[in-house]
């Protein structure tokens, strides 16, 4: 890894180099080092353990989280799960791992057989706040039509197709796709 993103500094901690990261994957090292950050101090003499499912990301999703890993001297890729199918998953193998990096697939899973101290990199539920049908229809659900006041008019179709059609007709629209991210 370049040596001007991320220095670390100790077992537990980065310290930023250059802004340029952030524009990258933020979220990977925000988790990364929060999870490094709740690891228990019985873990300092051994490597810290990541699993990482693959599979479960995009393309270059996982790049900067391996890097970190690779760059540091105290954790290890103790496995990781390039298919879908057919392929050992982090969740089936709980005694390999001490941090379980997976998308919501394999969250719920995970939890079900981590054991205490270990971290999983996702929390169930968040696709309420985080998939964008999803928070629309749990912010009218949390706030009526006061939600359109914090998020912008929307419309979940095809259940509100025809409330879509009525609003069009005198207003300009922007379609988003729910798989655009």
């Amino acid at each position: 890894m370049p040596a001007a993103w991320i220095s670390l500094c100790s077992r537990r901690s980065f310290q930023w180099k250059s802004p340029s990261v952030c524009g990258l994957y933020p979220w990977t090292v925000v988790t990364f080092v929060l999870a490094c950050q709740a690891l228990p101090s019985a873990w300092a003499s051994a490597p810290t353990r990541f699993w990482i499912d693959q599979y479960a990301f995009g393309e270059g999703e996982t790049f900067l989280l391996k890097s970190a890993i690779q760059a540091s001297s105290w954790a290890q890729i103790s496995g990781e799960t390039r298919s879908k199918f057919l392929a050992v998953k982090g969740h089936q193998a709980p005694s390999e791992w001490d941090i379980y990096w997976t998308a919501h697939q394999g969250c719920e899973r995970a939890l079900l057989h981590a054991k205490p101290g270990q971290r999983v990199s996702c929390v169930p539920g968040m696709e309420a706040v985080t998939e964008k049908r999803q928070l629309a229809a749990t912010m009218v659900a949390a706030y009526g039509e006061g939600a359109f006041a914090v998020i912008p008019r929307t419309y979940l179709l095809p259940e509100e197709y025809w409330r879509w059609r009525l609003a069009i007709q005198s207003q300009v629209w922007v379609g988003v796709h729910d798989g655009l991210r």
